[in-house]
């Protein structure tokens, strides 16, 4: 069992795609999400901190809050800001459109209004295909991986790299019970 970011992954997201909604431009979303998110050390956030460059004075986080697993809200600017996951967004009962896009979504909200979203992506660590097809050679029959990123960003990384079973959108919690999950399995199955 693998956790996805920093094991096998680089744990360096990059941001590679940022679509705003009307009244705000590309630019603002960023600026706006790396503010709020200026605080945290958390991969994710560090990468739209790098991509946002350096923030307009204006742009002050005050008053942030992290919540674990979903993202982080701040007063920036006089705003409030939302930037975190899919369960955030439904947290603060707000609508946000389908997403099928590969990668990490980041969607931000300002005064309760969903303002866009920013997709990021983590690439492979090198070697880390070589590494679960060695596991494979010695034996090991089943290699997962949790993580709590989007199933479809998962399921990219796992097929990558030729992970068996993925279980994916989890909290730091879920990651725990999954592990109990799959110990408690060994004494009935033989990997």
């Amino acid at each position: 069992v693998f956790d996805k970011t920093g094991t096998l992954t680089r744990g360096t997201f990059e941001v590679t795609d940022v679509r705003p909604e009307q009244g705000v431009s590309a630019p603002e979303l960023l600026q706006l999400a790396a503010a709020a998110e200026r605080f945290s050390d958390h991969p994710v956030s560090l990468s739209l901190q790098k991509a946002a460059g350096e923030l307009p004075e204006a742009l002050v986080a005050t008053d942030a809050r992290e919540l674990a697993g979903h993202g982080v809200i701040a007063t920036v600017g006089g705003a409030q800001v939302a930037v975190g996951n899919e369960k955030l967004m439904h947290q603060l009962d707000l609508g946000i459109p389908a997403c099928a896009d590969a990668g990490t979504v980041v969607y931000v909200a300002v005064n309760g209004r969903y303002a866009g979203r920013i997709v990021i992506a983590d690439r492979p660590k090198p070697g880390a295909a070589k590494a679960v097809a060695a596991l494979k050679r010695c034996g090991v029959s089943r290699v997962v991986m949790l993580t709590g990123d989007r199933a479809q960003a998962a399921e990219a990384v796992a097929q990558e790299l030729g992970i068996d079973e993925v279980c994916s959108e989890l909290l730091p919690a879920d990651k725990v019970t999954q592990v109990e999950k799959l110990l408690a399995e060994g004494g009935q199955k033989r990997y």
